[in-house]
Order: structure tokens, then sequence, then C-alpha cells
């Protein structure tokens, strides 16, 4: 009979700042199959930025976290092994802890200048594992949890999960016995919400009217792609390292009326910094045009874990839009569209 050892390992995510507006729920998992005694343990770490601080990470290139985050959810493969919600001030609240082949012991935060490093105590079988970290901007509640994703022994029950998810990671990792060296999880960000505004425009419809754009001029529109965060109008910004978890994100005329010319946009990677990008549209017929931004409604990444993907914890397609009317040149202006 092989001996199994006991496996400290300190896997490390962040979780810090973006943007966007929600509907609820959570991944899907799974049902877990028989309990196993566990027989290996290692602390979980992961840094949460104050702000907009990102944390670089020795498992591979960091990504995106949100100063939004209000809650976390981690996986062992497709089996749900905790869920707290967070404050800045506050720390943790646990709201669900995992027993049988993997489980968890609450951690605490230890704060610094930018950040706060959290850890929890995970017991779990020696050998390869995949974690996912999923991060939401609102807190989760405690509703009942079936009895076969649940055992009696569980802390807590599992809830039903709140708001469209902020990012969200995986790590592959080899478990050996005796100490293993750190790692670090910081999730992608999800593209929840489009924010586009035109600039440039100057004259109005017969003076007091919208404003309008004149055709064979061009005008510049500054948008951001943010994260499904609700803490401030508009959400967040998702900024890099990273790209989108479910990008690209485009950006195109949709009404098909040639009423503008633009070059689509087609984005995976977002901006180093925070602050508007753009582009020119040109306005080319008389009429009004619609703008569109687009993304993904699952991940790029086929999560080892095996979970799954709805309307309900992941965004619809359309992420924004805006509107350019166009009218005639005219020697006196205002003019009049009928």
């Amino acid at each position: 009979m092989r001996a199994h050892g006991l496996v400290p390992f300190a896997l490390a995510f962040a979780l810090g700042g973006c943007s966007g507006g929600g509907s609820s729920g959570a991944p899907v998992a799974p049902i877990s199959g028989p309990v196993v005694p566990s027989t290996a343990t290692f602390p979980l770490s992961f840094v949460i930025p104050n702000k907009t601080v990102q944390v670089t990470s020795t498992a591979r290139a960091p990504r995106y976290a949100s100063q939004g985050t209000a809650s976390v959810a981690v996986y062992d493969g497709a089996t749900l092994i905790y869920v707290a919600n967070y404050a800045q001030a506050t720390q943790f609240t646990t709201v669900y802890l995992k027993t049988g082949t993997t489980s968890v012991t609450s951690g605490s935060c230890v704060a610094g200048t930018s950040s706060q490093t959290c850890t929890v105590t995970i017991a779990t079988t020696i050998g390869a594992h995949t974690f996912d970290v999923i991060t939401y901007p609102v807190s989760q509640g405690t509703q009942s949890a079936p009895s076969l994703i649940r055992s009696p022994d569980d802390v807590g029950t599992i809830p039903t999960f709140a708001g469209v998810i902020l990012a969200e990671g995986e790590l592959s990792v080899t478990l050996v016995a005796g100490t293993n060296p750190g790692q670090t999880i910081t999730p992608l960000g999800v593209a929840d919400r489009a924010n586009l505004g035109v600039s440039g425009l100057t004259l109005r419809l017969n003076g007091t009217g919208p404003l309008v754009g004149i055709i064979g001029t061009s005008y510049t529109i500054n948008y951001t792609i943010n994260d499904s965060s609700n803490a401030v109008s508009g959400g967040y910004q998702i900024v890099q390292p990273g790209d989108y978890d479910n990008g690209p994100v485009t950006i195109a005329e949709t009404d098909g009326g040639n009423i503008v010319t633009m070059t689509p946009i087609s984005q995976s990677t977002p901006p180093a910094a925070t602050g508007p990008q753009s582009f020119s549209v040109t306005c080319q017929n008389n009429g009004t045009a619609t703008i569109t931004a687009a993304a993904k409604t699952k991940p790029n990444a086929t999560y080892a874990s095996g979970l799954t993907y709805s309307a309900t914890n992941y965004p619809t397609g359309t992420i924004g839009s805006t509107t350019l009317q166009c009218v005639p040149n005219s020697a006196t202006l205002p003019v009049t569209v009928q």
C-alpha cells in the first residue's frame, strides 16, 4: 500500500478593480462522487487589492482583479469548497465550507499598504488538482442546498449565487508530499458592460433638439469596457494584465443602414491603465446609426473543472450601445429631419 503524506501548499490569487451591472446565478458544477478521506493539507493564500492594485503570480501571468469584489467562491475541480463574503474592514464572513474529500478551514487576512493577503487552509488528496476562483460583485446569502452536493458535515449551505461573475481563473497543480511552493491565481475579467459616448457634437436640430452629426464629418466615440460591479455608476473598468475572459469585445455599427462608416473594433486585451479608449466614425448618410458593443456569453478557456455557464451568471452578448444621428449639411443650421 502506498503511503500518503500531508502537503503544505500556498496558493495565492488576486481579487481587485473593474465594472458592470448584473443578474444572478453561479456556474453549475457536476454532482461530485463519493467522499474519500483527505490525505493532504495546505494553506491557500490570495491577495485582495484595496483599490486597483494588481498582484503578480508565481504560477502564471497575473490577471485581472476587481476592487468591486464582495464575495469569492473556490472550487477544487468541479466541487465547490469555499464561499465567503468580503469587505476590506471586516475581511471574510464564511458562507460555506466543504468537508469530505476536500475540506476547508476559513482563514483571515493580513493588511498591507495597498492590499490584504488572505489565507484559508485546504485539506485534499495528494496528486493533480485544478483550483478555480470566481469572484462576485455582491455578497452571497445562505440558501438551502441539495443533499447530493452537500454533506451534513459541511459548514453553512451552498448559496444561490447572486451577481454576474466579476472574474474567474483556474490553476492546475500537482500536490506532492512535503512543502509545495506557493502559487498565485488572479482571475480574468469578464466584460459585462460597455460605456460609449460620442464627443465633438456641437449642433442641435431646430436649435433645441438633440445633438446631431453632419454628413461628411468625423466624430470620436469614447468607450470603456467594465465588469459587473455595481459600486459606481457605469462600473469598474477592466484593465491589464490579462485578456478579457470572454473576449474579444467587438464594437460595430449594427443597424445595417450605412449611416456611418467606421473601422469595426475587435479587442481581446484590456488597456494597460484606466481611462477611455476611442475610435472615429464618419457620418455618411441621413439617419440614426446604432453602434453596439458585444462580448462572448461564455469564457474562452475550457476550464478543467467542467463548470458550465448560462445567462444567469454570465453576460449576454450585447454589453452596450450608443446612437449617432446624422443630418445633411446646411448653410442655415439648424435643420429639420422628417
